[in-house]
């Protein structure tokens, strides 16, 4: 590994703000393009005006290196896909200049955290994409996943200096709990289809999560309404459609509470004998008999509602005595 110098080659890519990492700590190696590797890990983030950065590189030069661990015979790439890619297009389009690219090599045995590889692998693409790319919140999202890994990871095996998992994510990503509350929400609850969609940044943050406090049958519903076409949706509109929901709800419940039952009914002893003999069960069951924890908290609960339903059937039964006499 060689340290940045502004005479080596390739060091025209890189722009004054990629010139003022170039420390003693922060050390650039120039790589063959070919020696790099996508990371399969790396997958699902945006990768949205390839175009417009392979045109601003070729004019101004890479405004930052891109970050990568050895593997092996190559470099697998953590941060700077976008990058790659639009290197990668300048190089076959002829540019051969373009085939060097300034990187920055992570040891992934540095990190000192209590996982294996794999995830110490995940740890660096969140970690380094989060403080490196510009952030959509389907990226933010993509991150949370995969922070979301290191954590039980790191939970699992015993790692206590980590407080709780929505403040760990925040903290890692830079953003706020609330936010970090709003996204998992948005991944539990909002159907595949939209959420990839969501993912495709054609759905954003505020309208996917008006979405997803629709059940799923109403999400299918709204889309169905948009002829499958939600591009143009705004949050306004899916919150008006579940003041829509909500009212029609409202008066449904008041329609059915609003029904006088006038008719009357037979009934004798006999329809409530089981549940007023209930304690001779009880006494025949041998001495000494023994239920697990669990059926002995579920016996306390049902003979708790078994007690108050009884009391309930007694007042309406006395009740119904006095008018007869």
């Amino acid at each position: 590994m060689s340290k940045f110098k502004l005479d080596s080659l390739g060091a025209g890519l890189i722009n004054e703000k990629g010139k003022a990492f170039a420390t003693e700590e922060f050390k650039i190696t120039y790589l063959n393009i070919n020696q790099l590797q996508p990371n399969e890990k790396n997958t699902g983030f945006s990768m949205e005006e390839i175009e417009d950065l392979k045109q601003s590189i070729e004019e101004v030069g890479l405004q930052q290196n891109l970050v990568v661990s050895y593997n092996g015979e190559t470099y697998k790439i953590l941060s700077g896909h976008r990058r790659y890619e639009a290197l990668k297009t300048l190089v076959n389009e002829g540019k051969n200049k373009f085939a060097t690219v300034p990187c920055f090599i992570k040891e992934l045995s540095k990190i000192e955290l209590p996982i294996d590889d794999e995830t110490k692998e995940i740890y660096a693409i969140a970690t380094t994409n989060a403080e490196t790319r510009k952030l959509s919140d389907a990226d933010r999202l993509k991150l949370m996943e995969m922070l979301s890994t290191v954590y039980d990871r790191l939970k699992e095996n015993g790692y206590t200096d980590i407080g709780k998992r929505r403040d760990y994510i925040a903290e890692k990503l830079g953003i706020s709990t609330g936010k970090v509350s709003m996204l998992n929400f948005i991944n539990k609850n909002l159907d595949e289809d939209l959420k990839e969609d969501f993912k495709n940044e054609k759905l954003p943050l505020t309208a996917a999560n008006e979405l997803a406090h629709l059940n799923s049958q109403e999400q299918e519903k709204f889309i169905e309404k948009n002829n499958g076409d939600i591009s143009s949706v705004t949050a306004s509109d899916i919150k008006d459609y579940r003041e829509e929901i909500e009212e029609k709800k409202k008066k449904k419940t008041i329609k059915s509470e609003s029904k006088v039952d006038n008719d009357t009914y037979m009934i004798s002893g006999k329809d409530f004998e089981y549940l007023f003999n209930i304690s001779d069960t009880i006494d025949e069951l041998p001495t000494g008999v023994t239920v697990t924890g669990k059926d002995y908290k579920k016996l306390l609960i049902a003979k708790e509602r078994i007690i108050k339903q009884q009391n309930n059937i007694e007042k309406i039964l006395d009740n119904a005595m006095k008018n007869y006499k």
